[in-house]
């Protein structure tokens, strides 16, 4: 009976500690879990999975950015083939594109230099209040 005591007793001590210590790095170190976040590359597609994430990648210009949830602003250090969005409230900022596909609203793709000979990138927007510009 001793020992089922002692064992009981460091049973709930140390399941105690282990609560605590997960809940605390849950809240330093993991997302929300309301929130997925998905950000992966599969050759030459870059994608950017749920809700407010802000992320810097680098590109050579041969790369397809697609993203998919709201609220997210993506860096894009270099430039891209295509920009694809679904979604609402995201942010781009991109030294070069060709083409930007958007179904959702209030996006904005920001670009300094098109891949195209016009200037512009090849534009195909769905949805209302989205804002493909160039900047300086």
């Amino acid at each position: 009976m001793r020992i089922f005591a002692i064992f009981l007793l460091n049973f709930v001590c140390v399941g105690t500690f282990m609560v605590q210590a997960s809940s605390k790095q849950s809240n330093e170190l993991n997302p929300p879990k309301n929130d997925l976040i998905i950000i992966y590359s599969h050759g030459k597609v870059v994608k950017v999975e749920g809700m407010k994430i802000e992320k810097t990648i680098s590109t050579v210009g041969d790369e397809t950015l697609q993203i998919a949830g709201s609220n997210n602003i993506v860096y894009a250090k270099g430039g891209l083939k295509n920009v694809i969005i679904n979604g609402m409230n995201n942010e781009v900022y991109v030294d070069k594109i060709s083409s930007v596909t958007i179904d959702g609203g209030n996006n904005t793709v920001q670009y300094k230099l098109s891949a195209t000979k016009s200037g512009k990138p090849s534009i195909s927007s769905k949805g209302g209040n989205n804002d493909i510009l160039k900047t300086k």
